[in-house]
């Protein structure tokens, strides 16, 4: 929640933080490929691409990509939604 409310406010470092928190406590909790997990990094890749942090963006979104296709398939809305940035 607090990643989102200063990713809505541009404050992209502090969203970056909150959202890296967020992820890594679902990855934990739930794994690498949950897609609870999955969309929280969805949620970091895009503000990284807010931050202008072009290689840490491309890099998670096809880390996510990959996991999305192997668990869901190459055309659920949640894999076209990552290759879409």
């Amino acid at each position: 929640t607090m990643g989102c409310a200063y990713w809505e406010v541009g404050q992209w470092e502090k969203s970056i933080d909150q959202l890296q928190l967020s992820s890594d406590i679902r990855r934990r909790q739930l794994g690498p490929d949950h897609p609870d997990t999955l969309t929280a990094l969805n949620s970091l890749a895009r503000t990284y691409i807010k931050a202008k942090k072009t290689a840490e963006a491309i890099s998670l979104l096809e880390r996510i990509r990959d996991a999305r296709e192997k668990t869901v398939g190459p055309d659920h809305p949640d894999t076209l939604t990552t290759q879409h940035y």
